[in-house]
């Protein structure tokens, strides 16, 4: 039952799905990515972890230690914060009920003298000893033995002096400072000597106002505060820059060193990992990977259909990344790395635009690796899009080296432009600047040396490839020329036609004229049997049956392959060998068949079809095209503007009805322009031309 109910499920059926995505071109896409990104990020964090010291406090450094990061230093920063905080002095307000709760106590003290001294039957002895325990000033029995022997009116003066001076001391405000009170109780002093009183009352009042001064501002503890808060938000925190120097070689470590290495992860004894940067650094790469994808799939999707264009672009940005890992190990400047070549190969190999792109995520990758500089990010930026800019028109190998030398001019300048923005004009930076023209150099020198290799490994034809194979000296079109020389001239017109025509839609004009070149190489092998081969009227085609001639003509093709798998010729040349003439019928030799056939039924037209395939690009069918033209105009005894048209209007019409183009994405709009693209081309070849008159001889003879 349960078997039953899986079955139901359709189990066996996922699974089969899930089979054929694992060989699905999307998975293999997929696993590119993942793996690319795994090579990546391995490179990058290894660069961006700091190497590790083994040290406490008082060993001595063998090596200068350098911050890899900013970060704040607490412990210098919390002392900055300790010495702002005392530089505050503390905030005191006047405080009023000091001076009152003073004059209150000489009014207190003088009516308890009075009213003890009113006292009958008690002895001065006892009366001193009540008027110690009852006074609210704590006076000796010297003062309080004077105030009960003093006369009433003298009590009277001496209580206001006391009060009257009180009230001038008590005006001023009287800080929590020795030095002050012992001013303010000079004051006092000498106000209360100039009084016309005994000696006894004089002190008397003196010690009493010595007893009473005291501050009279309170510390106002809310504005202290605020004050010292101000002061320590004026604080800036201690930063250890980027590189700066924690320990010199040859120091011995102190305690502060060994707590900042500590909080940069710089002691092998912690055993803790920063994770953080770990995790920034995959964030940041699969935002980078995931532009340069999104842009591939928006603007240039082909690229996801070329496993060998994707195993590039990886190859040439893991060798970089391997440059810049082996540049931030031994402390090579990042100016001299050669970012550029990896745009440049990319240029010259996939496309100029991609390259552009793939430059700027790789300018950030390096610029992280190399310590999270913008200076470095920005040299490559500008390099990198000039190189790729520069080469993307080039015709021959030489011109890598101007590419090179364009390259390193701009990027010193780029060097000179940043140095300049973070310091004046000096010698080092004019030095540091050159490093730009050993950038240009090296990025010159990578591309030249890896573009064959990656021309052969991953099977791109590039520019320079195809001007190559165009040469009349290659081996194969030189056999092509002296074996088959009329194939030969045949081959170079159509080229001819075949470049205006992908021009007229926008195709790889130049590939499209090398194909044309190699197209019929195939005839080498049986040139005479080719009519623009054979030298005199007579054709060998009499004397074999229409199905054998068929097979001749039709074998070219498969003659032509193994020709061209022989000289090495690229893929993509072979592949419009073989499809240049797609299935079409060979007309004539079908035709003979079927006239010289007792029953026309018997005549199979599938016998006298070329194998195929089809064109699958624009560029193989224009060659199909270009090819029935000039040998169809070529085979008109008389050509005419009119003549040349209807031909080839009949060609196009003929191949479109013999669904030649199923298998490439041309328009009816690209066969009309290609249709004028002919004509303009023949028309300058089959033009008019003027009849040259005789001289005639003048056989005067002389007088």
């Amino acid at each position: 039952m349960d078997l039953q109910k899986n079955n139901k499920l359709g189990l066996p059926g996922d699974n089969k799905k899930i089979k054929i995505f694992l060989k699905s071109e999307r998975f293999q896409q997929i696993m590119i990515a993942v793996i690319i990104f795994f090579i990546i990020y391995s490179l990058v964090a290894f660069s961006i972890v700091p190497q590790k010291y083994n040290l406490f406090v008082n060993d001595v450094a063998t090596v200068d230690i350098l911050s890899p990061k900013d970060i704040i230093d607490e412990k210098a920063t919390e002392e900055l914060i300790k010495q702002s905080e005392k530089s505050v002095q503390d905030v005191y307000i006047p405080d009023k009920s000091v001076q009152q709760q003073a004059i209150n106590k000489v009014d207190a003290f003088f009516n308890k003298v009075l009213e003890i001294k009113s006292l009958q039957d008690v002895d001065l002895k006892n009366k001193i000893e009540k008027l110690k325990l009852d006074s609210p000033i704590f006076l000796n029995d010297e003062d309080l033995s004077a105030a009960l022997s003093a006369q009433d009116a003298e009590l009277a003066v001496l209580r206001e002096s006391v009060k009257e001076n009180l009230n001038v001391i008590f005006s001023d405000n009287i800080a929590n400072d020795e030095n002050d009170i012992k001013a303010k109780k000079q004051d006092f002093l000498n106000s209360m000597s100039k009084l016309e009183l005994s000696k006894e009352l004089k002190d008397l009042g003196t010690n009493m106002g010595f007893a009473l001064i005291k501050p009279n501002m309170i510390y106002d503890s809310k504005t202290t505060e605020e004050r010292k808060e101000e002061e320590r938000n004026k604080v800036k925190p201690v930063v250890i820059r980027k590189y700066q120097k924690i320990v010199g070689r040859g120091e011995v470590v102190n305690e502060r060193q060994i707590e900042l290495l500590k909080k940069l992860g710089l002691l092998e004894q912690q055993g803790e990992v920063d994770m953080s940067s770990f995790i920034g650094v995959g964030i940041l790469l699969a935002l980078l990977e995931g532009i340069v994808i999104l842009y591939i799939y928006r603007f240039d999707r082909d690229i996801l259909k070329s496993r060998n264009k994707l195993i590039l672009i990886c190859v040439l940005i893991i060798i970089e990344l391997l440059l810049a890992r082996f540049a931030s190990i031994y402390n090579i400047s990042g100016f001299v790395l050669p970012v550029a070549f990896m745009s440049m190969l990319v240029s010259i190999l996939i496309r100029t635009r991609l390259a552009v792109v793939l430059n700027i995520a790789l300018s950030s990758v390096v610029a992280l690796m190399m310590g999270y500089s913008i200076d470095v990010f920005i040299v490559a930026l500008i390099g990198g899009s000039v190189g790729a800019i520069v080469v993307s028109k080039m015709q021959q190998r030489n011109d890598l080296i101007t590419a090179g030398v364009v390259v390193g001019i701009v990027s010193m300048l780029a060097i000179l432009g940043t140095s300049l923005v973070n310091s004046t004009f000096n010698k080092t930076i004019l030095i540091q600047s050159l490093m730009g023209l050993i950038n240009g150099g090296l990025s010159s020198v990578f591309t030249i040396g890896l573009l064959p290799f990656c021309e052969t490994t991953f099977k791109i034809v590039t520019p320079i490839k195809l001007l190559e194979l165009s040469n009349p000296n290659q081996p194969l079109l030189r056999r092509l020329l002296f074996e088959a020389p009329g194939t030969y001239n045949h081959s170079i017109i159509v080229g001819n036609l075949a470049e205006a025509a992908a021009q007229a839609i926008g195709g790889n004009s130049l590939l499209t004229r090398v194909g044309a070149y190699y197209h019929d190489v195939g005839k080498i092998k049986r040139p005479y049997f080719f009519k623009e081969n054979q030298l005199t009227n007579e054709n060998l085609h009499d004397k074999i049956a229409p199905s054998l001639s068929t097979l001749i003509i039709t074998n070219h093709i498969k003659d032509g392959v193994e020709l061209a798998k022989k000289y090495k010729l690229p893929d993509i040349i072979i592949d419009m060998i073989r499809q240049h003439h797609g299935t079409t019928l060979v007309k004539y030799f079908y035709a003979k068949a079927v006239n010289d056939s007792d029953n026309h039924n018997e005549v199979s037209e599938d016998q006298f079809r070329y194998e195929g395939p089809k064109p699958t690009t624009k560029e193989s069918a224009i060659i199909m095209l270009a090819d029935s033209v000039e040998a169809a105009v070529r085979s008109i005894p008389s050509p005419t503007k009119a003549g040349i048209e209807e031909m080839v209007k009949k060609i196009v019409k003929d191949k479109l009805e013999d669904n030649q183009f199923d298998e490439c994405d041309i328009t009816l709009k690209d066969l009309r322009k290609i249709t004028e693209a002919f004509m303009n081309a023949l028309n300058g070849i089959y033009h008019n031309r003027i009849e040259y008159p005789e001289i005639e001889s003048n056989d005067k003879e002389a007088d």
